[in-house]
């Protein structure tokens, strides 16, 4: 009774067997199809038939394609052909396709190469110089504690500052608020030095206003816009 217990057992197991290694058979087979399914309508782009188009379309032809550089997906068949647009390419210096046409260059998107990078310097001025103070030295920090339009305590140009905060005003106190008809907000600035703007620095002086400017940190564009930032900085550059 022990060995015929020890042979159903053993059957036991050997259908267990069996139906796990269909079940992965199976699992493996219906993956394989799908990935076969998968390369039919999605491929690479390089790998299109080159007579492919919509004049004369491939039957085995993928229905899409994924172009290999940025991973962007478009669908076939295109107006020109792989062949064609390579030919497009070809003529048109082979590197950016300026001198082909829009339809050309919608139709030949999967096949146009990167771009190469530019390697034009950039201008002096741009966002990659060093601000300058009135003195065309590299422009110096205002105060530490934080000033200026981004807080970085340096009074630089922004393009969403419309007021201008170039003029760094040493010791300012409630004064400069007086003088220039302003709510009291002077008195809440944790700061000695503090960026004003040019046109608010210039009604301060027309009303006799005492406080000095640190030149220094004062910024290059605040000559254009302020006789009195030239007066207070004697020595400046010609703007």
């Amino acid at each position: 009774m022990h060995s015929r217990r020890t042979q159903n057992l053993r059957r036991l197991k050997t259908r267990i067997r069996r139906h796990e290694t269909q079940k992965r058979v199976r699992s493996l087979s219906k993956r394989r199809r799908f990935n076969r399914h998968k390369r039919a309508l999605h491929a690479r782009c390089y790998a299109v038939p080159k007579d492919h188009s919509k004049k004369s379309p491939n039957p085995r032809a993928p229905k899409q394609c994924t172009r290999a550089r940025d991973g962007t997906v478009f669908d076939l068949p295109r107006r020109f052909s792989r062949a064609d647009c390579q030919r497009f390419i070809r003529a048109s210096n082979k590197v950016n396709a300026k001198a082909m046409g829009f339809t050309q260059k919608s139709s030949c998107a999967p096949w146009i190469p990167a771009t190469k990078p530019s390697k034009r310097r950039p201008r002096a001025g741009g966002s990659s110089a060093p601000p300058l103070n009135v003195y065309g030295q590299k422009l110096g920090v205002c105060d530490t504690k934080g000033t200026g339009f981004t807080r970085d305590g340096m009074c630089t140009p922004h393009s969403r500052d419309s007021g201008s905060h170039l003029v760094c005003l040493k010791n300012m106190g409630t004064e400069f608020c007086e003088k220039t008809q302003q709510s009291d907000w002077c008195g809440s600035v944790n700061t000695d030095n503090w960026c004003v703007c040019v046109h608010k620095f210039n009604q301060y002086k027309q009303n006799d206003g005492l406080q000095a400017i640190d030149c220094d940190a004062t910024h290059i564009d605040a000559l254009g816009s302020s006789d009195w930032v030239k007066a207070a900085c004697p020595g400046h550059i010609t703007t």
